[in-house]
């Protein structure tokens, strides 16, 4: 019988631990993950899933925040303070209710602290309250490099709400060649408020005060934007990144070999598109008079379709139509020519250095095919 009884306890004790081991594990839980590149608003649903905490924030807040932790069984304590290490956006977990507010600035107070309703002694002076301290001191301006972190412009008591401030400060291109960044746009979206930098890569903005997302864009760098909460007039000088352009290929294909086929001189080609793209009169294509409107060619006068190549005389040209010989090229006492437009494919007109094949004539060859 006793040993009955120290098996029930022995089996009662190992329940008994095994249950407070799984209490402490669900109440402290392990995220394992990778969250590399996600939005905060991914990261914080990924993180409910494994949890049984829940994520309270503006969206506003944290629309531009991305995360770029990876998480192998560790607490969530941990994880937000890797999360949250560069940036002035604070956490604050509440283990009662399995809550967690993220906050600018300060982080959120979640239970009342014990000594707020004791009576302080005459002439002694409140402790202050660690969740209202600023996180920072305001510091000499930083330069602007990344698109995570918040920076902070003037004292933080220097404008009250609803007033102005002017932002001053540089571009330059980050790297070991840096220069001046001249006519790189710099702006904020709400109000849109922009301005554009000189040769010296100063510029000068007055915006609202409170917190804007500060836009860099220009031709040779990478696009980019910083966040910005601005309390007073400041400088953030800004270093952005060249952009290096890749083009397609560009193939340039010359036409030389076209000017040395053959090595005839003096010779104009037409075909009938080029001659009925040529308005005449009546709007009936006339060889002729397409052929007197060339260089070097001019007509013997108005009623006539006779022409004159390099001052020479019309009985000194050669007129052939598919290799025969025209001697009246004219109709109607020359105001017509004899060619049908429809029945031409080519003109070629030889004006000097007449190939032999075509006999002896001293001004031109009109060779109609």
């Amino acid at each position: 019988m006793p040993r009955f009884y120290f098996v029930l306890f022995l089996v009662a004790g190992l329940l008994a631990g095994s249950t407070q081991a799984t209490q402490a594990q669900q109440n402290n839980p392990t995220i394992n993950g990778d969250f590399r590149g996600l939005r905060f608003e991914e990261f914080a649903r990924r993180v409910e899933a494994q949890t049984p905490y829940r994520f309270y924030f503006k969206s506003k807040t944290l629309d531009t925040v991305t995360v770029h932790v990876q998480a192998d069984n560790v607490r969530l304590l941990a994880l937000l303070s890797q999360v949250f290490a560069h940036t002035t956006l604070q956490f604050a977990i509440d283990e009662a209710t399995s809550r967690v507010f993220i906050t600018p600035e300060r982080p959120l107070q979640t239970q009342v602290p014990n000594a707020i309703f004791q009576r302080l002694p005459p002439g002694a002076t409140p402790t202050p309250d660690v969740a209202n301290a600023p996180i920072r001191p305001s510091g000499p301006p930083a330069t602007g490099t990344s698109e995570f972190r918040v920076y902070e412009i003037g004292p933080r008591q220097a404008t009250p709400a609803g007033g102005r401030a002017t932002l001053t400060g540089t571009v330059r291109t980050a790297g070991v060649g840096s220069a001046p960044a001249l006519g790189v746009a710099v702006f904020i979206d709400s109000p849109n408020i922009g301005t554009a930098t000189d040769k010296l890569g100063n510029y000068s903005l007055t915006i609202p005060v409170g917190r804007h997302n500060l836009n860099i864009r220009g031709l040779g760098i990478r696009s980019t934007r910083r966040q910005i909460w601005v309390h007073g007039d400041g400088r953030l000088d800004l270093e952005v990144l060249t952009d290096a352009t890749s083009l397609n290929e560009v193939v340039v294909q010359g036409q030389k070999d076209r000017n040395v086929r053959s090595m005839q001189m003096g010779v104009q080609k037409l075909d009938i598109k080029q001659i009925k793209q040529i308005p005449t009169v009546f709007g009936e294509s006339d060889l002729l008079r397409v052929v007197t409107a060339l260089p070097g060619v001019k007509t013997i006068g108005e009623g006539s379709t006779g022409f004159s190549v390099r001052g020479g005389g019309t009985d000194q040209n050669l007129v052939l139509f598919n290799g025969a010989t025209i001697y009246n090229p004219a109709h109607l006492f020359g105001f017509f020519s004899a060619f049908n437009p429809d029945m031409v494919q080519s003109v070629e007109l030889y004006k000097s250095a007449i190939p032999a094949r075509y006999g002896g004539r001293l001004a031109s060859v009109l060779d109609i095919v």
